[in-house]
């Protein structure tokens, strides 16, 4: 399946199911680091990384601007099916007044659709999430391609960039002065202070 706006885009919902469920077992020795809010940061870190870095997405699923950040369109879906296939168990419990979602029990996962270098990426951003709290990372995906789509709306995968901050160099500035044209006699040309 494409997404219409992004015909570049292949959806693999088996590949998604298949890194739902390894994000699953990083945390299966400490599952009450991740909850619901956590595994669609995660997912969604990872796919935007992944067509950041290569151009393609990692699972190609649809991500949706939700009040507390971007969410995976099929994350109960794929969920329900590794709970039937009781390649996991979902567990819900009150944390502070809300509910709260765990998961246990997760059988390793044994497809190979994920390559080693995906694997790694998965295990990089999984690492980073677990530095952080639900609101910290809910907060910190209120990026640009967050707040560019309306409530409910997809976030498109070509707005990866915007998430991905780049210093700008000295031999930026160049190509940009050079791409820019003739420059006029006494015009100064944009230059980098020597602290950065």
């Amino acid at each position: 399946m494409n997404a219409q706006n992004e015909p570049y885009i292949d959806y693999d919902y088996a590949k998604f199911v298949d890194t739902v469920h390894y994000v699953c077992e990083l945390f299966s020795s400490t599952p009450s680091d991740l909850g619901h809010v956590k595994l669609h940061k995660i997912l969604y870190f990872s796919d935007m990384t992944r067509f950041y870095e290569t151009g393609r997405a990692l699972t190609g699923v649809e991500y949706l601007k939700q009040q507390y950040g971007p969410t995976a369109r099929d994350l109960a879906k794929a969920l329900r099916e590794l709970e039937n296939s009781n390649q996991l168990k979902v567990e819900k419990r009150k944390v502070f007044g809300y509910s709260k979602v765990e998961f246990k029990d997760v059988v390793p996962l044994k497809s190979n659709r994920l390559s080693d270098e995906e694997k790694e990426l998965i295990q990089a951003v999984a690492q980073w999430a677990r530095t952080m709290t639900a609101v910290e990372i809910s907060e910190y995906s209120h990026k640009l391609p967050w707040e560019s789509a309306k409530l409910g709306e997809r976030i498109d995968y070509a707005t990866a960039g915007q998430l991905f901050p780049r210093k700008v160099t000295q031999a930026d500035l160049d190509w940009a002065n050079r791409a820019a044209g003739k420059i006029e006699s006494g015009q100064a040309r944009a230059r980098l202070p020597d602290s950065l």
